[in-house]
């Protein structure tokens, strides 16, 4: 008789139930290949051994020599005494052998079983029943089995069958509790324990997510560990920045430890803060030195760390408001820049911008209209200076005389405006003064001078007109009739008109 629980060639079950996973792996292995291969046959074959075969000490069973003398003593009575029972009492013994056969065949094949799930891995003394528990009483029921006490084997192998079906059904407590003190393990950040404790419950559920990911995260435990306490430690030297940095990094090696998270969180509040409170005094700063660009970019980065805080808006409103008030400064210093520089059409252009940023700028509505005013005259002015001719006619030379006036009138004109009315004025009295014309003819054409006299045939005749365009019209028998337009000058001394009629009819 092999002892119970060991396929014939294997190793007899230990007691132990902690060992290395090679070792585990291995026993599984082994343990199931003995199940489907040999257990029947193994387990049949013992029981016609017994059945043929008076009772056999098992090579495993250990017994010290003094205690065997003492059963070998005891044994040959006890032959004789079955050598002389009746055969009713033959019977019962080989009913008893049976019984304690079948029994022991249901115990190894429960213990095959369990084997093959692992049992070794998650039965251990920390939940009773263990698996060594169990492995000691199948143990002394087949030493009994062995000494033929076939009642009190029958017995122990019912009590590790109930101990082997107590396992089975503690496996999901077993879980749970693995679970929950892998769980624990993991908050303390004891790698090494946790591992253990999800070990089982992988072997007591294989795949389980759960399990899976606290295996994962156990792998992680000491690093994350090195992190938490160098993070620790720079924030009370006060290097947040870097203990923060150190948090993050713990809560990327363990998404689910929740200290890492948690004081990552705390940390970067802390510096989103202090971040948030120097832009916003930079931002101000920046204000009051009026470099509204800088400000502009300081706000910027305060408005992403807290996007709705009331003062962005209000400082942005005084940002706005400054760069108005800065631009409207440029630009008056650059409309009078160009009034002093006489160039009003360019000062109208600079108003024309500042209304476009605050239309009730009064200094640039006032401004406009004078500028507008200044250049109306100027540009008058200056096209009859370019066109002096004109003073000739009656009408300009009126009109010219009322531009006179309103530039006369102007303040603030300027020197080179001054001296362009001046030398239309110049102009306008010229223009009423007489100027010498001479007319000439050859003594036989007649000669009309329109709007001031007809003088008949002439050699030469010198009058005086007012400076402006006249037409004068000579006219003889037989010839085609001639037409002379002439412009009296204000500038020249004298004017000469020739008119002959020369071309025969």
């Amino acid at each position: 008789m092999t002892s119970p629980g060991i396929p014939p060639g294997a190793r007899r079950p230990s007691s132990k139930t902690t060992s290395p996973a090679y070792v585990v792996i291995g026993a599984l292995v082994l343990a199931a290949v003995g199940v489907v291969l040999l257990l029947p046959e193994w387990v049949n074959g013992a029981a016609d051994r017994v059945a043929k075969e008076p009772v056999k000490k098992t090579a495993a069973t250990r017994i010290d020599p003094v205690a065997r003398e003492a059963e070998t003593a005891n044994t040959k009575p006890k032959m004789a005494e079955e050598q002389a029972a009746t055969p009713a009492e033959n019977s019962t013994v080989i009913l008893a052998r049976q019984e304690a056969q079948r029994l022991l065949a249901e115990a190894l094949k429960r213990q095959a079983q369990l084997e093959n799930e692992g049992v070794r891995v998650w039965a251990d003394a920390a939940f009773p029943p263990s698996y060594a528990d169990v492995i000691k009483v199948l143990n002394n029921a087949n030493a009994l089995l062995d000494r033929q006490n076939f009642a009190e084997a029958s017995t122990g192998f019912r009590n590790a069958i109930s101990l082997f079906d107590k396992l089975t059904a503690s496996k999901d407590q077993r879980f749970g509790q693995a679970m929950d003190t892998g769980m624990v393990a993991l908050d303390s950040l004891e790698g090494e324990a946790a591992t253990s404790q999800f070990q089982i419950a992988l072997a007591l559920r294989p795949g389980e997510a759960r399990a899976q990911n606290g295996l994962r995260r156990a792998a992680q435990a000491s690093r994350v560990r090195e992190r938490m306490d160098e993070a620790r430690r720079l924030e009370a030297a006060g290097d947040i920045d870097s203990g923060f940095s150190a948090f993050q990094e713990a809560a990327t090696l363990d998404g689910d430890f929740i200290p890492a998270r948690e004081n990552a969180n705390r940390l970067g509040a802390i510096i989103r803060d202090r971040d948030y409170r120097k832009a916003i005094s930079r931002a101000l700063d920046a204000v009051e030195r009026k470099n509204f660009n800088q400000a502009t970019r300081d706000l910027e980065t305060a408005r992403k760390i807290r996007p709705r805080a009331p003062e962005i808006a209000d400082i942005r409103k005084n940002i706005r408001s400054g760069r108005q008030l800065k631009a409207i400064a440029s630009l008056r210093t650059r409309a009078r820049a160009s009034a002093q520089a006489e160039r009003w059409q360019e000062v109208i252009g600079v108003y024309d911008k500042i209304l476009k940023v605050d239309r009730t700028a009064g200094f640039a509505i006032e401004g406009r209209a004078r500028a507008v005013r200044i250049q109306s005259i100027y540009s008058q002015v200056r096209n009859y200076l370019d066109n002096s001719d004109r003073l000739s006619s009656a009408e300009p030379l009126a009109h010219a005389r009322q531009v006179l006036a309103a530039a006369n009138g102007l303040i603030g004109g300027g020197p080179r405006l001054q001296a362009d009315v001046e030398r239309l004025g110049v102009l306008i009295s010229a223009a009423n003064t007489p100027r010498q014309v001479l007319l000439k003819s050859d003594g036989q054409t007649n000669v009309v001078l329109y709007r001031v006299a007809r003088f008949g045939t002439l050699s030469e005749r010198r009058l005086t007109l007012k400076p402006g365009r006249y037409v004068a019209v000579g006219s003889r028998t037989g010839y085609r009739d001639v037409r002379v337009e002439f412009r009296v000058l204000s500038r020249d001394a004298e004017t000469i008109v020739v008119v002959r009629c020369t071309e025969r009819i």
